[in-house]
């Protein structure tokens, strides 16, 4: 492993890596371990756990010392920079070296911007990426301070930092999480037409819309010819909403009897819902095994930002916003 010293010339590559370490507390800096260009830091309480931590990958690339912030992320989400940053590094390593988000620093110590992404599947998107000056934005310094402080949780194989509590500002309402999920279902229903056009007959949706057919609708259709009528598309999007709301409420249960978090994504959600929901298991066992391929950029996109959301939720706060909300209601209808 080729970690960072701290004796080191203050304009070199390594110094300035080191004292970002040193500035975050990462306990270990390195380069990637799988031969690329970036930098490694992994947090931890110690080097132990620190090395079982997926890590923050950095880089330094001399546009960010020009380039606008809408030019910033323009630039990072075209063809080159997909393959470079996201098929190329991200999707291709795995574990405990599979980065948790990036930060991209101009390599100029006077001026440009700093690049945050959050990497999901689906490809790197606009949305996912936020700028920084680097001398003059106070807002870089709070981003700095929450990736300090931000929450480890577990997988199977290794510890997951969780990055979107350093990009979002949590949801802490049960209103506010239900406007979100509802905005995300309605993208995945614009998503599901499209996506089942693009697919071969035996795609994941055509196989998903004869399934349908058979256990719920025979005359369900991909998108319905009016308001009135069911669709593969809503019902989808609403189960897909519904199903991970639930996972992630007995996900966050689970937890409180734990020390630690567990990692809520795609490939462990379904274990979350209640066996006494056979169908929402099933769908999302379905998911959990299906590359991003089968299932198409757009797709899992739009799955992916919903962990995102429950991710970056405080599920504590909105759970007794919810249970506070609804013994007002049970007060109201009693004295009425």
């Amino acid at each position: 492993m080729d970690t960072i010293g701290s004796n080191l010339s203050v304009n070199t590559i390594e110094s300035k890596i080191d004292r970002l370490r040193s500035q975050l507390g990462c306990p270990i800096g390195e380069n990637d371990p799988n031969g690329s260009d970036f930098w490694y830091l992994r947090l931890g309480d110690d080097e132990e756990t620190a090395a079982e931590t997926r890590p923050i990958a950095v880089k330094f690339y001399d546009k960010l010392n020009i380039l606008s912030n809408d030019e910033i992320k323009r630039w990072l989400t075209e063809e080159e920079q997909q393959q470079e940053i996201y098929i190329n590094h991200y999707i291709d390593r795995v574990n405990q070296n599979q980065p948790a988000m990036y930060l991209l620093y101009p390599t100029s110590e006077d001026s440009g911007r700093v690049a945050f992404i959050l990497p999901q599947e689906g490809g790197i998107k606009q949305r996912h990426i936020q700028t920084f000056d680097l001398v003059d934005d106070r807002e870089l310094d709070t981003r700095i301070e929450r990736l300090k402080k931000v929450p480890i949780a577990q997988n199977i194989l290794c510890s997951v930092p969780l990055a979107e509590r350093v990009f979002y500002d949590p949801i802490q309402t049960a209103k506010e999480l239900a406007q979100k999920l509802a905005e995300s279902a309605r993208e995945i229903e614009k998503i599901i037409p499209e996506s089942y056009v693009l697919e071969s007959k035996d795609g994941y949706l055509h196989q998903l819309l004869e399934s349908f057919k058979r256990e719920l609708l025979p005359d369900l259709k991909v998108k319905p010819d009016n308001d009135k009528e069911y669709s593969l598309a809503d019902i989808y999007a609403q189960t897909v909403a519904y199903a991970l709301f639930t996972a992630r409420v007995f996900s966050h249960i689970k937890d409180k009897d734990k020390d630690k978090k567990t990692h809520f994504d795609r490939t462990s959600a379904w274990k979350q819902l209640p066996e006494t929901n056979p169908f929402l298991r099933k769908l999302f066992e379905d998911i959990s095994n299906r590359s991003s391929e089968e299932l198409g950029d757009k797709l899992i996109g739009a799955i992916s930002d919903i962990f995102v959301t429950l991710r970056a939720a405080k599920m504590e706060t909105i759970l007794q916003d919810f249970e506070t909300t609804h013994e007002s209601r049970r007060y109201r209808h009693s004295v009425l």
